[in-house]
């Protein structure tokens, strides 16, 4: 048995939402460095820089209890929808909702989700990550096939339900 480990290079408007979500990001983080009183903040920073890095962030352990099923631009549009519809948020936020950046970001999430036709109804199309993932498997396959081997191919997954998934495709 042989294990092959591929990476998957993200496609121009997926590095585009990557790339407006830091911006979004740092944004917050700037605002809130200037809400914060009784801290001079470059000494903060210079202090907590060293020990930053050691330390999970809020978000990363969020994205820790995530299935990774879940992590795809289909969920994250539909957050964002609900960010959007929100009376609560829309009341509280600092403001970053409302920026250029914010409305990039919903553009480039809705860019990578649907398709709009010439009247300008949208379809919402399946995620790419199941095309690239079928490809993937196609791809060691079709590897097999030139190599002659009559090896079966094993996909571990770590739940159920991602396993339920893949057996829909």
């Amino acid at each position: 048995p042989r294990l092959t480990q591929m990476s998957i290079k993200l496609q121009p408007l997926q590095r585009k939402t990557q790339s407006t979500l830091h911006d979004i990001i740092a944004t917050c983080v700037r605002e809130l460095k200037q809400s914060t009183k009784g801290f001079d903040p470059e000494t903060l920073s210079d202090t907590l820089a060293p020990y930053a890095t050691l330390y999970p962030t809020k978000l990363e352990l969020e994205l820790r209890k995530n299935d990774v099923e879940d992590l795809d631009p289909t969920n994250a549009m539909n957050f964002i929808s609900w960010l959007r519809n929100d009376e609560e948020t829309i009341k509280n936020n600092s403001g970053w909702l409302f920026t250029k950046s914010a409305a990039t970001l919903f553009s480039s999430i809705d860019d990578l989700c649907s398709l709009h036709d010439n009247e300008g109804n949208r379809t919402i199309t399946a995620p790419s990550k199941w095309n690239v993932f079928c490809n993937l498997i196609k791809e060691i396959t079709d590897k097999f096939k030139t190599e002659n081997s009559d090896s079966p191919l094993l996909v571990l997954v770590s739940n159920e339900s991602l396993s339920r998934q893949l057996i829909d495709l």
